[in-house]
């Protein structure tokens, strides 16, 4: 599965298709899904982060499929995406207050750079 979406994205990449890019985007979101369903069969403590990773990847998936059509909508679904992947990896490990704040900075920073983008 992994050569697929590999292959799938280095075709993409020498080609410029963009519809390519959705589809490799989407064996990306499949494969998070077969991971959640391996971690719900295994009755994982790692739940969790399973669900929010494949709802990240899918927040991604959407965000390179509406980019075309809308930068700002498919920028905001990749941060969408970035906030679920920080969140996942927050309940493998501790988050402390420095965690936060630099997390928020960044996302602060970010969120007033798209909205001074031009149109």
């Amino acid at each position: 599965m992994i050569s697929i979406v590999l292959l799938s994205n280095v075709i993409y990449i020498s080609s410029g298709n963009i519809e390519l890019k959705g589809v490799t985007s989407s064996l990306f979101a499949v494969m998070g899904l077969v991971n959640l369903i391996y971690a719900i069969v295994k009755r994982s403590d790692k739940l969790a982060f399973a669900i929010l990773m494949f709802l990240g990847l899918v927040a991604s998936m959407l965000g390179d499929i509406l980019i075309t059509g809308s930068f700002i909508v498919g920028a905001a679904l990749f941060g969408v995406g970035h906030l679920l992947y920080t969140v996942g990896y927050f309940t493998l490990a501790k988050m402390t207050w420095k965690d936060l704040v630099i997390g928020a900075s960044i996302f602060a920073a970010v969120a007033i750079l798209m909205a001074l983008y031009p149109s």
